[in-house]
């Protein structure tokens, strides 16, 4: 009786054993796939954060661009001056941007 209650044992044994090794390699490839997520989340991150800094130097470079076409017309007298000062003054609301075209529009004062 003793052999079979040692066949039990073993058999029993080996299947914890197998269990164990299956629950281990489940965990391992777990911490794999974590791994691997968290990596793509980060280059997702440093990709979309990437594309935004393109965007805002588009962005940047189309309003030099129209600016520099504005006060090009303005200078060839394309653009009539009244109208000119009233674009400046609806669109420059900060007496800090207002100040940067003295040059342009002399009597341009900062709104107190």
């Amino acid at each position: 009786m003793a052999s079979t209650s040692d066949t039990s044992n073993k058999t029993g044994s080996s299947k914890e054993e197998k269990e164990l090794r299956f629950t281990a390699q489940k965990k391992k490839r777990l911490e794999t796939l974590l791994k691997e997520k968290a990596a793509r989340e980060k280059e997702i991150e440093r990709l979309l954060s990437a594309q935004k800094a393109e965007d805002r130097k588009k962005d940047t470079r189309k309003k030099v661009l129209a600016g520099a076409c504005f006060l090009h017309a303005l200078e060839k007298g394309t653009i009539p001056e009244e109208l000119a000062k009233k674009i400046f003054h609806d669109g420059l609301t900060k007496d800090r941007d207002r100040q940067m075209f003295p040059d342009v529009f002399p009597d341009l004062t900062p709104e107190k």
